[in-house]
């Protein structure tokens, strides 16, 4: 036979204000024929593993009703609500960052194709890794992708000679923001032009003799790209 608490518990689930115990028994018996069909037989095993479920100091996964009089309303339960823990996921093995890159690579392909692109991973990667297409006009996409960790900004780098070589062009480069919310992962996507990076060049990016360097903070959920406030997930800017 069926575990009748197991049983009360579904049917239970979901409802507002709780279940006088009968009832309970009513929508068990046509849940699960097992139980019988003697209504007042099942009412009684409910009654009964109700009460000694609430008894329990510890693991009940059921409450009585409070009549608002010091006492509870006769006969009627209710689940207990289920706490919520706050917990991140966690992963247990490291990441390798090849899987890391090529993962953000293909989250922005995915992100191009709902937005209406038509994109095309380059086979060898010379500072480009997509080629998007919208209408007649062609777009070259870098992707730099980063793990959070903590409360620590995200770095990328972008090397000076890539830069340069399509600085020409219809150029965009996506920096993938993975992290976590409780118990899922996501991304936020950064974009930018090659003409914004040119214009912060000298003044807001910081550089080496070989690579230009953006750090990404996130803030009470707005983020700053170099001190430069940016909106994240536009990919309409790809134009």
């Amino acid at each position: 036979m069926a575990n009748i608490l197991k049983l009360c518990e579904d049917v239970l689930n979901g409802t507002k204000g709780g279940m006088h115990y009968k009832k309970i028994a009513e929508k068990i018996i046509i849940l699960d024929s097992s139980v019988g069909n003697d209504l007042e037989s099942v009412a009684k095993k409910v009654a009964a593993s109700l009460a000694k479920n609430v008894s329990k100091t510890k693991g009940s996964k059921f409450a009585r009703i409070p009549n608002g009089k010091g006492g509870h309303k006769a006969g009627m339960y209710k689940l207990k609500p289920k706490k919520k823990t706050g917990k991140k996921a966690v992963i247990n093995t490291p990441i390798n960052t090849l899987y890391t890159g090529k993962a953000g690579e293909y989250a922005v392909f995915s992100e191009l194709l709902y937005w209406g692109y038509n994109p095309a991973m380059v086979t060898v990667d010379h500072g480009i890794d997509i080629i998007a297409a919208k209408d007649t006009n062609y777009f070259h996409i870098q992707v730099k992708t980063a793990n959070e960790i903590g409360n620590k900004p995200y770095n990328f780098s972008i090397k000076k000679s890539s830069f340069n070589r399509y600085n020409n062009s219809k150029t965009f480069y996506i920096f993938v923001l993975r992290q976590q919310d409780k118990n899922r992962y996501f991304n936020d996507f950064v974009i930018i032009s090659n003409n914004e990076i040119d214009n912060m060049i000298g003044f807001e990016i910081k550089e080496t003799r070989d690579t230009y360097s953006f750090k990404i903070q996130k803030s009470k959920g707005q983020y700053e790209l170099n001190g430069r406030r940016v909106i994240v997930n536009d990919f309409s800017k790809i134009k």
